[in-house]
């Protein structure tokens, strides 16, 4: 009987303190007013930009069996692609001019 009454007592608290710390805490921001579904903009006002479209690849990782996944815009991939390549090239320049002892690498 004991055991009920401490456990009344300890929910009993429990409630007080969750009304008391109801009652302290800050109002919640009002909702803006709904208003028609168009959005409001000014004339000569800039629009919104639209988000650029992603294009996600999955690539592999080395040394694991999970693939990575990668998002960019088309304008993304291109510019990554061309870095590529730029790259490639260099390291098969330097690459090429290796051997001899006029040009060690």
């Amino acid at each position: 009987m004991a055991h009920i009454r401490s456990l009344t007592a300890v929910s009993a608290g429990f409630v007080a303190l969750m009304l008391a710390a109801a009652a302290a805490a800050p109002p919640p921001p009002s909702a803006p007013p709904v208003t028609s579904g168009a959005p409001k903009t000014q004339p000569g006002a800039p629009m919104e930009k639209a988000k650029p479209k992603m294009v996600c690849q999955e690539s592999p990782q080395i040394g694991s069996h999970f693939k990575r996944k990668i998002c960019a815009t088309p304008e993304e991939w291109e510019a990554r692609r061309l870095r590529d390549q730029q790259e490639m090239q260099r390291m098969g320049d330097r690459a090429a001019g290796c051997g001899g002892s006029a040009n060690p690498c």
